[in-house]
């Protein structure tokens, strides 16, 4: 009995509740923030402006996170699509409305809290329980983090853990509330049952085709074509432009010579990285280097380290260029480093290995190198053909005429529903994709052009409705099969439940299920210990429903089950639980819903906050950051 309460205070709030939940501030968002091209930064928060290389270090390390969690390659383009620059954006204003309120109400997390903090992080413990500098530069390497841009972000999720302290320390649920809730969250009730299977449609007698005609005109709803839009649609892309572009091979020859210190695998080093408690013990150890030991060696000898603890194996420049690891690039293998100065102690860097870059030869490249030629070239060209375009249709032009000035096609006689399918139900693989395209072809008046649109996949499309063609009742002949089918399905169903509510009456005038299961030849189920909250493993949820509406045990219930059974249950019992039986749990799910709770208030706080302090976005400047536009584009 005490497992079942716990399952259910585990799962009331995602059941009840589960809308109400905000897990921080860190997920606030950019909607309802008005979006604005008066600032070049990303963002302005009352006085704290989020600049765009901030921002682009911000997506970086996401897209990193994510690539690792997921253990496969993220493409910016797709990752872009999904709106996580958007999501990048938002976390990046809550930090910066966090700045500002802790600002104003004077909150502040001294070095000496955030050493503590930072000390205290399982992250970066040993199994000695000891802080490990040599674990914390892994792991900011792993995230993308310079030292000084994450210390600063960890003392910004802990003045926002000061702020939502402050906002939520009055949020506690009313005992008697909360009691009334466990209560009803915790009843439990048993019951016998069976199963009537259901009838199946080939036991369905074929009717005549008069009967058939009858029900196909009355319920002509699963047999009517829905309403079409005939369209006439030009669409480009950049790669379309792309295809038919001619690049002369020195050009592609000297793109190759430009990128390739960026293709294939760059050099990585193992190196060794050691921290000191103090200079003289920095002095002794190069006193002992300099005599012929490796720092390795030297570093167990004095810091009681194994290998692990500190080579940092396959090391790239460009994630450790602002990390102390960073000098064992400047140095040859084997060579000691300068003593360099962190927050955690001196430090001495020795790389002991490298594995050369490997960068592809032109030759196997070149397909590649070509491909993105084109691709620069087309994007510039996308604009000039699309300003062309827009050109012509100012001046009066039609489509038509205006697609051939710029050199375009028109695609005459798509047709598709309200969800972008044509009469075969196939996806238009461009409307059916974007909502904001639907949404035009949706509302577009016979005869009328809409605007140029963007595409999500960063291509231009126009639309002109022609035709509408009106929802159709399909002929007779083409859906007979269909009609009977539905027919069928329509005469099993009422005959099942007929003979369900018929077993039912039966069972009551009987007194309990026994006599008619046997008659029936069907077995009697048992359930226990039912929750209205809980999935029963065989019961449907309408039985369970309709269990939790008896009012007293030995009261007969039918409701439909999988599948197109019926149910037939006897009440045998009801359970309930005060909170006084299962403190643990009343606890739980009192804390949960002070949770909810707490939630709302930081939802309100948030409002009033973005109200109050202003809050800008710059979406240009957004899209521009992760290469949607072009720096034209903001002059």
């Amino acid at each position: 009995m005490l497992e079942i309460l716990r399952n259910a205070a585990a799962s009331w709030v995602a059941k009840i509740f589960f809308g109400l939940l905000i897990a921080s501030f860190a997920l606030w968002g950019i909607n309802g923030i008005f979006l604005t091209n008066n600032t070049q930064s990303v963002a302005v928060v009352g006085e704290t402006k989020v600049t765009e290389a901030a921002f682009q270090r911000a997506f970086q390390r996401t897209m990193r996170r994510i690539q690792v969690e997921s253990g496969q390659a993220v493409d910016q383009q797709a990752a872009v699509a999904a709106g996580l620059h958007y999501q990048v954006a938002g976390d990046l204003v809550a930090r910066a409305i966090f700045t500002e309120v802790a600002a104003q109400n004077g909150f502040t997390v001294t070095d000496a809290q955030l050493q503590e903090a930072l000390r205290a992080s399982p992250a970066f413990i040993d199994d000695f329980g000891k802080f490990d500098r040599l674990r914390f530069d892994q792991t900011l390497r792993s995230m993308g983090y310079a030292e000084e841009e994450f210390l600063q972000a960890m003392r910004t999720d802990l003045l926002r853990e000061q702020i939502v302290g402050a906002v939520t320390s009055a949020a506690i649920a009313p005992k008697a509330m909360a009691a009334a809730l466990f209560q009803r969250r915790a009843e439990q009730r048993a019951a016998r049952y069976v199963v009537l299977p259901a009838i199946n449609i080939d036991d369905i007698a074929t009717p005549d085709e008069a009967t058939l005609k009858a029900y196909y005109e009355a319920t002509p709803g699963p047999f009517t074509a829905p309403e079409y839009r005939n369209l006439s649609v030009l669409h480009i892309t950049a790669a379309m432009l792309a295809e038919g572009i001619t690049i002369d091979e020195d050009e592609i020859k000297n793109h190759y010579d430009r990128r390739k210190h960026a293709l294939g695998a760059a050099e990585t080093r193992d190196m060794v990285l050691a921290v000191f408690p103090d200079q003289a013990a920095v002095s002794t150890a190069r006193a002992r280097v300099n005599a012929g030991e490796t720092l390795l060696a030297v570093a167990k000898d004095m810091l009681d380290k194994t290998d692990d603890d500190l080579i940092l194996r396959d090391v790239l420049l460009n994630d450790v260029i602002d990390a102390p690891a960073g000098v064992g690039f400047a140095i040859e293998i084997g060579a000691l480093s300068d003593p360099v100065d962190t927050g955690f102690g001196p430090t001495l860097v020795s790389p002991i290995a490298v594995t050369p870059a490997d960068r592809p030869a032109y030759n196997e490249v070149r397909a590649k190198m070509l491909l993105e030629l084109q691709e620069e070239r087309a994007a510039d060209m996308l604009f000039d053909v699309v300003n062309a375009l827009e050109d012509e249709r100012a001046g009066g032009a039609d489509l038509e005429t205006a697609a051939a000035t710029a050199g375009l096609s028109v695609d005459h006689g798509v047709i598709v529903d309200a969800a972008g399918r044509d009469q075969t139900g196939t996806p238009h693989d461009v409307i059916a994709a974007d909502p904001a395209l639907l949404d035009e072809v949706n509302t577009l008046l016979p005869g009328i052009e809409s605007l140029l649109l963007e595409t999500v996949e960063g291509g231009f499309i126009v639309l002109r409705l022609d035709e509408v063609i009106p929802a159709t009742l399909k002929p007779f002949e083409d859906v007979k099969d269909q009609v009977l089918t539905t027919w069928k399905q329509r005469e099993a169903t009422a005959l099942t439940q007929t003979r369900a509510l018929t077993v039912g009456n039966q069972v009551r005038d009987a007194g309990n299920l026994d006599k008619v299961a046997e008659e029936l030849g069907v077995k009697i189920e048992q359930a226990l210990a039912v929750n209205r909250y809980v999935k029963h493993e065989s019961l449907s949820q309408a039985a369970v429903e309709v269990l939790f509406n008896a009012e007293a045990p030995g009261e007969i219930v039918e409701a439909g089950g999988d599948n197109g059974t019926y149910i037939i249950a006897e009440l045998t019992g009801i359970q309930r639980f005060s909170a006084a039986d299962a403190p643990a749990q009343f606890a739980a799910m009192r804390e949960d819903f002070n949770a909810v709770l707490a939630n709302e208030m930081l939802r309100h706080y948030q409002v009033a906050v973005q109200d109050e302090l202003g809050v800008t976005i710059n979406q240009t400047v957004v899209d521009r950051a992760v290469g949607i536009i072009d720096e034209g584009d903001l002059q």
